[in-house]
């Protein structure tokens, strides 16, 4: 039979976590073939204590640390949850700030696409240091959840020297002010130095997004988060 096959319908639907059916039939023989149609995945909702689906019975207790609890990790293996307003992205690399800390949650490629600055987030991942800093480990798309949107971003104001006599990594990760610094020489791809009154100095990293602004000798104020790679260096959205 040369099969004239029919529609697609749906004769088992997919679920959050099985797929479905589709079942196409040939009006000479009656003859059919199928397809599968991929899972829905979960619609997560959330409380302090809880994640569950809106569409089905799944439900996950956890409990829920503050970021700078979380940061005082001993087991690399185990699953923290936090939450926290998002004040840097660039590319999969997201820092998000509560109001005892900041952390950067280090995306599995593409898995963070779509979370936007003053977003708060809920992350559930195990941690670990590298270079440093601490971070997730490659969270994924299905270890997140969107809490809400347009929040207002975190900040405080600190002076360079403040951040140089920093030994206990009070500020790193965290969204700061620096007012009244000398911008020194424009390095797109590396450091640019950023220098006080007193002569203190510090570097942004690769402030290609706004060499058109500003210019070496200019006195700015500067809005950044604190990482690190040899010491302090700030991260400019």
């Amino acid at each position: 039979c040369e099969h004239s096959w029919g529609e697609w319908v749906t004769t088992a639907a997919p679920t959050c976590t099985a797929t479905g059916i589709q079942t196409a039939t040939c009006s000479l023989c009656g003859d059919t073939k199928t397809q599968p149609i991929a899972a829905t995945g979960h619609t997560f909702t959330y409380t302090d204590t809880a994640i569950t689906c809106a569409n089905c019975d799944y439900s996950a207790a956890y409990t829920l640390s503050t970021i700078a609890e979380a940061k005082a990790f001993t087991d690399e293996s185990a699953v923290y949850y936090v939450k926290g307003v998002v004040t840097y992205v660039s590319g999969n690399k997201i820092y998000i700030e509560d109001a005892t800390g900041a952390l950067l949650v280090m995306f599995n490629g593409e898995d963070g696409a779509g979370i936007a600055l003053g977003d708060e987030i809920l992350v559930w991942d195990c941690l670990t240091t590298y270079n440093g800093l601490i971070e997730t480990t490659y969270t994924t798309a299905a270890e997140y959840l969107k809490v809400s949107s347009g929040n207002a971003l975190p900040s405080q104001t600190v002076t360079i020297a403040d951040l140089l006599a920093d030994t206990t990594n009070e500020y790193l990760a965290e969204r700061v002010v620096i007012e009244g610094v000398t911008v020194g020489t424009i390095n797109t791809s590396g450091n640019t130095a950023l220098t006080d009154a007193n002569g203190n100095t510090i570097n942004i990293y690769r402030v290609s997004g706004l060499a058109e602004n500003i210019n070496e000798n200019d006195t700015v104020t500067v809005t950044a988060i604190v990482s690190t790679y040899n010491g302090y260096q700030l991260l400019i959205n």
